[in-house]
């Protein structure tokens, strides 16, 4: 059986669940209502992902695909909410505030932060590579990922502060917040339904759309007067927030400053004036690379009346160095990430129609990364303009290396870091874990890589010299004098 037969049978039956919520949680305080809204209207969407799917293929399996336990009990919990779905759509409705709330708890408690970004991450990876999940329905990967965005408004350190996003979690277990660009943007919508329903259950006079549509958003800080208006904005809210989730995993402290600050305005055409005349695989001699970007990354500014910077960082993830990149524009800004292992380049470009435009923006981000980790003529920020064109005139840019100590971009750091080492009864000090970055070491004159070091090595992608070794990404114990 399908779970759902067509939208109008759900549009139906939400027009009675949803006045059922109104009376529910009327009178409640107002920050109760919008989190109880926000999950009904997760659970619809959810519904409306799985019209038309075999009940049989609700349980996609993709604890296959999952690395560890922790992650296969994510897949089974949020499993047995697909499958509810399917077979009581009411029931599933009804209490999946409630599972949002144990699951919360669950995370909190247990510290599972990150098995839960892994998960999320793991989700958005199959939905964005069909070809390699065909065994996995898509229309089920997106309910999953709904329940898992919904999850994350259920985990804010502060649960009704609305203003704050979770993005992260740093290396010492504190969950990383940003402020959200459009808080209470669905509010306006909710308010218009109710408004709606009211006006043709009193048979009240109907005020022109425009009218109507300020009226329910302009209270919340948004004077829109049309349905285009309503849209075009929830578009910009929508890549913003699919740009943060996908980088879940990867955000900690020091890699904060990767996630986008000025949302992106879904008007892509200026990117269609990008030429690329690369004619070779960047990915493919990203798998040969010399060197490791600086600790605290690359910073390349553009001489362009559209691209502005771009900033280039590498983490260690899973066994592999993935580059996370920031390309801020007049238009906003565009983060993601390459896996340099699997030659994965994520970018929100992915899930346009146009192929090409998205290639494009990706040569040119790879050819920018490929300048600070090949060591190859051919790549050099100065000859940019030999590969890319922009409204016919060739790419200038020029880049800045940011070396030195591993800097916190959350919170800025202002204590001076002292050595290592026992300081017991010193109450001038304090202790705190320091992540140290990875990097390619020279070796003594004399002295060889180990064998180990040597595979580490070229399972990371690195075509290291006799005379060079890779050192791993790790931690230590710091002092940092205290300022009174």
């Amino acid at each position: 059986m399908d779970i759902l037969e067509s939208k109008e049978v759900l549009l139906e039956k939400s027009f009675s669940w949803w006045k059922k919520l109104n009376k529910k949680i009327e009178g409640k305080p107002q920050p109760v209502q919008v989190l109880q809204k926000r999950t009904m209207n997760t659970a619809i969407a959810t519904l409306e992902d799985l019209i038309g799917v075999p009940f049989s293929e609700l349980s996609m399996s993709l604890y296959f695909y999952c690395q560890d336990l922790q992650m296969t009990q994510f897949t089974k919990l949020y499993e047995s909410q697909v499958e509810l779905a399917g077979a009581n759509p009411e029931k599933f409705v009804f209490q999946l505030h409630s599972f949002f709330n144990e699951i919360s708890t669950k995370i909190k408690k247990e510290n599972l932060y990150q098995d839960f970004f892994e998960f999320s991450y793991l989700c958005s990876r199959v939905r964005l590579s069909p070809n390699l999940y065909r065994s996995i329905n898509s229309k089920v990967i997106m309910a999953y990922l709904n329940l898992l965005l919904q999850t994350t408004e259920y985990l804010r350190p502060s649960k009704f502060d609305f203003s704050k996003n979770i993005v992260g979690i740093s290396t010492v277990g504190e969950v990383l917040t940003i402020n959200d660009p459009f808080p209470l943007l669905d509010m306006g919508g909710y308010d218009l339904q109710l408004t709606t329903e009211k006006i043709f259950k009193t048979k009240a006079a109907v005020p022109n759309l425009p009218q109507l549509i300020h009226q329910s958003y302009s209270k919340y800080g948004y004077p829109l007067k049309s349905l285009e208006d309503i849209e075009m904005l929830s578009n910009v809210d929508r890549i913003f927030t699919a740009m943060t989730s996908t980088l879940y995993p990867f955000i900690n402290e020091f890699t904060f400053d990767i996630l986008p600050q000025k949302p992106y305005n879904t008007v892509a055409t200026p990117l269609f004036d990008l030429t690329s005349g690369i004619t070779f695989s960047l990915p493919t001699k990203l798998k040969k690379r010399k060197k490791t970007l600086p600790t605290n990354g690359v910073t390349i500014q553009f001489e362009n009346p559209y691209f502005k910077t771009l900033l280039l960082k590498e983490t260690y993830y899973h066994d592999r160095i993935f580059c996370l990149y920031k390309m801020q524009t007049t238009g906003g800004d565009i983060s993601g990430f390459f896996d340099t292992k699997d030659a994965f380049f994520y970018s929100v470009f992915l899930d346009y129609d146009s192929k090409e435009l998205n290639a494009h923006f990706q040569d040119l981000v790879l050819y920018c990364y490929s300048c600070y980790t090949l060591n190859d003529p051919n790549f050099e920020i100065t000859k940019i303009g030999d590969f890319f064109i922009y409204t016919g005139t060739p790419i200038t840019a020029t880049g800045t290396l940011q070396g030195g100590k591993l800097r916190n971009q959350y919170h800025k750091e202002t204590d001076r870091e002292v050595q290592a080492g026992a300081r017991k009864g010193n109450d001038a000090y304090t202790s705190e874990t320091k992540a140290i970055q990875g990097f390619i070491r020279k070796l003594p004159n004399g002295q060889k890589a180990s064998e180990k070091a040597i595979a580490l090595a070229e399972s990371l992608g690195y075509d290291l010299s006799p005379s060079e070794t890779y050192v791993q990404p790790f931690t230590k114990q710091v002092f940092k004098l205290k300022y009174k």
